[in-house]
């Protein structure tokens, strides 16, 4: 017998895929209930927005959704200021490397330096917009996203970054490539890669394995890792090290889920944008393909999105 959950959910669903919307739309929407940290929430949440507005039809009461849905996750790819002194302890942790490069050090050249760049993993003053103040519509979306709980959760993490040693749990040293596709939502870093959640992370851990994956085919975005060599989308292992977590903690793992989250999101806008400025013929029919599909990642070919192609 279903739970009351499970109603609730295969109700938003429907009510979705019988929309007449467009196959990225629909997926934007389906990707807001399935990647939700409780999928019930953002259910009735979605649901309540459709029935809140009897005179207008479903579509256009998604649709009016989908665009605070559009206005909050660009929020999460703001970039802001590190403090200096942050910034001089993420590169004593993670010894001036892209993290990305933690388990390839024989690839990089004796004494040799490439160009890396801090990023926070979540924008420390995203609760300080007036968009998501209080009570606010899109502060709504984004408790019917991760529950209240955790936003409560969040809203204390990014408070305690003006200290430099906490803001470690919101850093990774990252390429210039890597940084923008990361801020932009075109690649995650998780340990969520099996069908598994993965082992807590221990207090005084001291090594971290995470994946970098890209959310689209390479030929699709240019990511370079620092020693100069493309990235080829992944699963890309390495480790996030420290020599004492007392000191330089790792990276906050519910941080990385939280950026996942709203990556997946992120990424998809961009395929809508990119749809509707018309993208060239598709290269998602390639062998490399299957690299994608096997990672779980969401674009096995850009027909399923509603791209037409000459």
């Amino acid at each position: 017998m279903e739970s009351e959950e499970d109603v609730v959910v295969a109700t938003a669903l429907d009510t979705v895929k019988s929309a007449a919307l467009t196959p990225t739309e629909h997926r934007l929407l389906e990707r807001f209930l399935d990647k939700a940290q409780d999928p019930s929430c953002a259910a009735r949440y979605l649901l309540r927005k459709v029935e809140e507005n009897p005179s207008s039809s479903v579509e256009a009461s998604l649709r009016e959704f989908k665009k605070d849905w559009r206005r909050l996750v660009a929020k999460f790819a703001n970039r802001e200021e590190i403090q200096l002194a942050s910034q001089c302890l993420l590169k004593s942790r993670d010894m001036q490397n892209c993290c990305c490069m933690a388990n390839h050090r024989g690839r990089l050249e004796a004494n040799a330096t490439f160009k890396v760049e801090p990023t926070w993993i979540i924008p420390p003053s995203i609760f300080h917009d007036d968009e998501l103040a209080y009570e606010s519509p899109l502060l709504s979306i984004l408790e019917a996203f991760l529950t209240p709980d955790v936003v409560r959760w969040l809203r204390g993490m990014l408070e305690n970054c003006t200290e430099p040693k906490n803001a470690l749990q919101n850093l990774l040293l990252l390429s210039p490539s890597v940084q923008s596709a990361f801020r932009e939502g075109h690649l995650e870093i998780t340990r969520d890669l099996g069908p598994r959640p993965p082992k807590k992370i221990d207090a005084d851990a001291k090594s971290v394995n995470y994946f970098a994956i890209a959310l689209a085919p390479r030929e699709r975005i240019d990511i370079t890792l620092s020693n100069g060599e493309p990235f080829n989308g992944g699963p890309l292992m390495f480790k996030v090290n420290t020599r004492d977590p007392s000191l330089y903690p790792l990276p906050n793992e519910e941080l990385l889920r939280i950026h996942s989250k709203i990556a997946t999101a992120l990424h998809l806008f961009s395929v809508e944008d990119g749809i509707s400025l018309g993208w060239p013929r598709s290269p998602y029919t390639r062998p490399s393909a299957n690299i994608f599909a096997a990672a779980g990642t969401l674009y096995p070919n850009p027909s399923e999105y509603g791209a037409t192609f000459s």
